[in-house]
C-alpha cells in the first residue's frame, strides 16, 4: 500500500521514495477469567477470537486442541501475529497478547451420616450415606455390630473435584461409633406357691438404658437365696419357707456390662 511518498530532485535526478505501512489487525478480546470444571471441555476464548487469520493462538496446558481446557488448572493463552514484519495490531504494537484462565475444581457436598453415635443392640448398624456420581463409598470393616469406632471412606472420582469444606484430598474418611449398652433390669416378679404345687416362674425385663428398648440379646438368669444379702444360687427352692430371688445379666465386657436387680421376697 502506498502510505506516503515524496520527490527529491538532485543533479537532475528524480527520485521517488514511498513506504508500505504494515497491515493492521484487530486485537482479539482476551479477558482473563475464572471458570469451574463441568466434566467436559471448556472453550477458553471468546467466539470472535476463533475467527483469526493473521495471528496464531497458543494455549499452554490445553489437553484437547488449541482452545479447549478439559481439566481443572491454570491455562495461559498467548496470541501472536503470524508475520510481525508486515502486520501489527490496531494500536501499532506487535507484542504478543496474553491472558490467564483458571478452571476451578467443581465442588462436591460432603454428605452427612444418618448417625454418628448409636448403642449396641446385637444387630449390624451402618449409617446411611447419600450416594453421588462423583464419589465412591467404601466401608472399612465387614461387620458393624460390636462396640467400637467404624469408618466409611468417600473417594472423589478425579482431581477435578474437591469437597465443599475446602478439603482437596480425594479420600474423605467419616467416623461413627457404636457405644456400649447399659442394661437395666426391672424388679423380679414372682408369686409364692404352696408346697407340693407347681412352682411359679419368675420374670424380669432387660432394657437398654440409653434407648429404653428391650435388650433381647441379654440372657437373664434367676438366682435364689434364703436371705436378701445371702449367697444366691440358680437352683430354685422346693421346701416351704421364705426366700429371695434376683435377676442377673452377665455382660461380655465388650458390648454391655453385668446387671442385677434388688432382691424380691417370696414364700413357699
Amino acid at each position: 500500500d502506498l502510505a506516503n511518498y515524496w520527490v527529491r530532485i538532485d543533479d537532475n535526478t528524480l527520485k521517488c521514495i514511498y513506504v508500505i505501512n504494515k497491515a493492521q489487525v484487530e486485537k482479539p478480546n482476551l479477558t482473563a477469567g475464572t471458570l469451574t470444571y463441568t466434566g467436559t471441555g471448556i472453550n477458553l476464548l471468546p467466539v470472535t477470537a476463533k475467527d483469526y487469520g493473521d495471528y496464531t493462538v497458543t494455549i499452554t496446558s490445553a489437553e484437547q486442541g488449541d482452545e479447549i481446557g478439559v481439566s481443572a488448572g491454570t491455562y495461559s493463552v498467548v496470541v501472536s501475529l503470524d508475520d510481525s514484519a508486515n502486520y501489527e495490531w490496531k494500536d501499532g504494537t506487535i507484542a504478543n497478547l496474553t491472558a490467564e484462565y483458571t478452571i476451578n475444581k467443581a465442588s462436591v457436598t460432603v454428605p452427612s451420616l444418618s448417625f454418628t453415635q448409636t448403642t449396641y443392640n446385637s444387630l449390624e448398624q451402618k449409617p446411611v450415606v447419600a450416594e453421588n456420581e462423583h464419589y465412591t463409598i467404601s466401608w472399612k470393616e465387614a461387620a458393624h455390630i460390636n462396640v467400637g469406632t467404624y469408618t466409611v471412606t468417600l473417594t472423589l472420582e478425579s482431581d477435578n473435584y474437591q469437597w465443599s469444606d475446602g478439603d482437596e484430598t480425594l479420600a474423605k474418611v467419616l467416623e461413627y461409633t457404636i457405644n456400649k449398652a447399659t442394661i437395666t433390669l426391672s424388679s423380679v416378679s414372682l408369686s409364692g406357691w404352696t408346697f407340693g404345687e407347681t412352682a411359679n416362674t419368675p420374670s424380669a425385663t432387660a432394657t437398654i438404658k440409653q434407648t429404653s428398648e428391650n435388650a433381647t440379646f441379654a440372657t437373664i438368669v434367676y438366682k435364689y437365696a434364703t436371705e436378701a444379702n445371702g449367697a444366691y444360687e440358680e437352683e430354685q427352692p422346693v421346701n416351704a419357707g421364705t426366700y429371695f430371688v434376683k435377676a442377673f445379666v452377665v455382660g461380655d465386657d465388650v458390648n454391655y456390662s453385668d446387671a442385677e436387680t434388688v432382691a424380691t421376697e417370696f414364700t413357699i
